[in-house]
């Protein structure tokens, strides 16, 4: 029969400690139902049933080692280990409770279910269906509401124990040392002002020994030297305290910054030996020159460069380098800047050039264009007997001769007669103009 009161080992507080090896890989937590695979590898039972249902059933690998194994052939662990686990010490599930028991782990659940007093059963009243503690089954039906006499606050009588000695702030304490009754509350700002209090020197982080009542307490203070130094003691671990800090995150800086160097030169070594092995597949050496032998190789070759001090030695002129070749690629970096600015100057002066060459070229063809248009207007003979828009007829055409002059006009009888002012036609010149221009 199962029992309604199940202890979860997972949540044991071990009172013994216990090897690692005993550690379920899941759970970090001694083996329960220990199984052992194909592999060695052992794993508390429910864990490696989550494992399992976690994969996919094509997959069969061992959480730990991942290795193929067959599940189904699991054995149980040797009974050697299951020994060692289920004799460790642990305290009782209900210790926070009140339970001071310590014992066996493979005894828990026994413990639990028969003999601890703050395992909750059922009430012994036959109308009530609500669960006691086992020490208060005795004490009949406790789920009737009662209230606390300091505190007044209304709670089942079954929980009254633990409120008042634990949850009332209003109960009546007496101190132990002055003998006085303080409210729950006021302990902590009683046990401060005391008189009759036992309480160690403040230099007793510092090796002082002495003890005694408050007011026996002041006079040893004026002469205690590790009492005046305390202060300055104080001051001064802060500050340890502080630069152990720093110091603890510059090494982890300098471990980052060394992996990153690391890195770093992997990178650049394998790189260089790419390089030198595409050079010398390409490169074929003279038939009369002989390859070098190792040795020559060897005694050829420069020495090697003294070991560094310290490490520390080593990472600052890693980190000399580094600044140095940063310093090199932003010149560089710089260089190619200016270079493309003024190439984008020279550029763009070059196109204004070219622009205002171009300007003044459409400037002379309109020019020249203008000129040719005029000039065909001008030249262009008029049709005989045609309207004259404005002008002279054929028949009152200048004459141009000695004894003519410019602005006369000869008629049929040989008679002279003034020449009208001749006047354009907007609408007709226009019409003219683009009629008239030849096509290009």
């Amino acid at each position: 029969m199962a029992s309604t009161n199940e202890v979860d080992l997972r949540l044991l507080d071990y009172v013994s400690s216990f090897d690692k090896n005993l550690m379920c890989p899941i759970c970090h937590c001694p083996f329960i139902n220990g199984i052992r695979l194909d592999c060695d590898h052992i794993f508390c039972k429910k864990c490696i049933d989550q494992a399992l249902e976690s994969q996919s059933k094509s997959v069969n690998d061992c959480p730990s080692c991942r290795t193929n194994v067959n599940f189904k052939a699991a054995q149980r662990a040797p009974r050697a280990i299951v020994q060692m686990v289920d004799e460790l010490k642990a305290l009782c599930p209900h210790h926070k409770e009140g339970c001071q028991a310590i014992l066996a782990r493979v005894d828990v659940q026994d413990h639990v279910d028969k003999y601890c007093d703050w395992t909750e059963v059922k009430c012994s009243a036959q109308d009530c269906h609500l669960a006691v503690l086992r020490k208060d089954a005795s004490r009949g039906c406790l789920h009737s509401t009662v209230s606390c006499t300091d505190c007044n606050m209304d709670l089942m009588e079954k929980d009254l124990e633990v409120h008042q000695f634990v949850h009332c702030k209003q109960r009546r304490l007496q101190c132990p040392d002055c003998g006085s009754e303080i409210i729950r509350r006021e302990v902590l700002a009683h046990s401060l002002r005391c008189l009759e209090a036992i309480r160690p020197c403040a230099g007793v982080l510092y090796g002082c020994t002495y003890q005694s009542k408050r007011a026996e307490l002041d006079e040893h203070l004026k002469t205690c030297p590790l009492a005046a130094l305390a202060p300055f003691l104080k001051a001064q671990n802060d500050r340890l305290s502080l630069q152990e800090a720093s110091i603890e995150h510059l090494r982890r800086k300098n471990d980052i910054l060394e992996g990153g160097l690391s890195s770093v030169q992997a990178a650049l070594n394998s790189s260089n030996e790419q390089v030198s092995s595409a050079f010398f597949s390409s490169a074929q050496p003279p038939a009369s020159i002989s390859p070098a032998s190792p040795t020559s190789l060897h005694t050829t070759a420069p020495a090697e460069t003294p070991a560094f001090d310290s490490a520390t030695h080593y990472l600052l002129l890693l980190h000399e380098s580094l600044r140095e070749e940063v310093g090199r690629v932003s010149t560089a970096v710089s260089d190619l800047d200016a270079k493309s600015s003024m190439m984008i100057i020279n550029e763009s002066l070059r196109m204004k050039d070219d622009m205002a060459h171009t300007t003044a070229a459409i400037n002379s063809l309109r020019m020249q264009m203008h000129w040719l248009v005029s000039s065909r207007l001008h030249g262009q003979p008029r049709p005989a007997g045609g309207p004259s828009f404005g002008g002279p007829s054929s028949a009152q055409r200048p004459v141009v001769g000695p004894s003519n002059s410019i602005g006369r006009t000869t008629n049929s009888l040989g008679a002279s007669a003034p020449q009208p002012i001749r006047r354009s036609n907007s609408s007709n010149t226009s019409s003219t103009m683009i009629g008239d221009i030849p096509r290009l």
